[in-house]
């Protein structure tokens, strides 16, 4: 299964802007892990500077507490990305999206038994992504009474450099899988994009592809 990303116009990450990926593919992602069975699917663009992901989350408890951006926000409802421009080099990146709006971005290496995350360099500017957050009972951002949340990300391809080669073009082939994490009273349940991952969401080797349009 390939994720297949349409090019697009830039455009500034606002609600109103949901209208951008009207035309796009709707994914549906899978769940390898729990009980739970909450609908997530997202869409994907891509520009001359950047991928751009819109995702929904169906739920009906949010576990959402960690306030700050960088913190471990595996450990709760997260939306993951993982995005790698080439599969000769076992580095990827990764990032999380809460549903209080905060996130993490790692750069990661992995050896094929471990891995490691480091925080991007100079991550200001045009190396700096872009994300909102919204769900659909229109709650103050620290309310946890949801019953669908969702958002946009922008990541630009600048924040790639070292990694891809060149701005991918039409034709050109990534990797990547994308992942959510559900806490609810205490059970977890687990989603993908690349299934066959299952749990093991940092299994680069699993990643499935993402074709340039």
């Amino acid at each position: 299964m390939s994720l297949m990303l349409d090019h697009t116009e830039d455009f500034e990450l606002i609600s109103e802007n949901k209208e951008k990926f009207k035309s796009a593919r709707w994914n549906v992602l899978k769940r390898v892990g729990g009980e739970k069975e909450y609908q997530t699917r997202f869409k994907a663009l891509y520009s001359k500077t950047g991928i751009y992901f819109l995702a929904e989350c169906a739920d009906s408890e949010i576990t959402s507490t960690l306030k700050n951006d960088g913190e471990d926000l595996y450990t709760e409802d997260v939306l993951e990305f993982f995005v790698q421009p080439d599969r000769r080099y076992p580095v990827y990146l990764e990032y999380e999206l809460s549903p209080r709006n905060r996130e993490l971005v790692l750069m990661v290496s992995h050896n094929g038994a471990k891995f490691y995350g480091w925080t991007p360099f100079h991550y200001t500017g045009e190396r700096k992504t872009a994300h909102i957050v919204w769900n659909d009972m229109h709650r103050p951002e620290s309310s946890d009474a949801f019953s669908l949340w969702g958002g946009m990300i922008y990541l630009p391809f600048v924040l790639f450099e070292g990694v891809a080669e060149h701005i991918p073009q039409s034709g050109d082939v990534w990797y990547g899988n994308i992942f959510r994490i559900d806490y609810d009273g205490g059970e977890i349940s687990r989603y993908a994009f690349a299934p066959g991952c299952g749990t093991e969401f940092h299994d680069f080797r699993k990643f499935e592809e993402i074709l340039f349009l």
